[in-house]
């Protein structure tokens, strides 16, 4: 029984965890993305912005791989 009760637990917290990172993953890049195309709108954007946002979505996508996988 106890075991059962720490599996569930764990369980639980896992899932709580994993809604957490990738919630807060995909803010962060939306807001991000927000950024590129606003100083696209004002013609401020540069090629470091742009691979900037690149690095981040690979840097994340690796990581995001393992809770949303194909």
């Amino acid at each position: 029984m106890v075991g059962l009760l720490i599996s569930l637990g764990l369980l639980i917290g896992v899932s709580f965890y994993e809604n957490n990172r990738v919630q807060t993953t995909f803010t962060r890049f939306n807001e991000i993305l927000q950024t590129l195309y606003d100083k696209t709108e004002a013609k401020e954007v540069t090629y470091e912005d742009g691979t900037a946002v690149e690095k981040f979505w690979e840097n994340q996508k690796n990581t995001l791989h393992i809770w949303l996988p194909h």
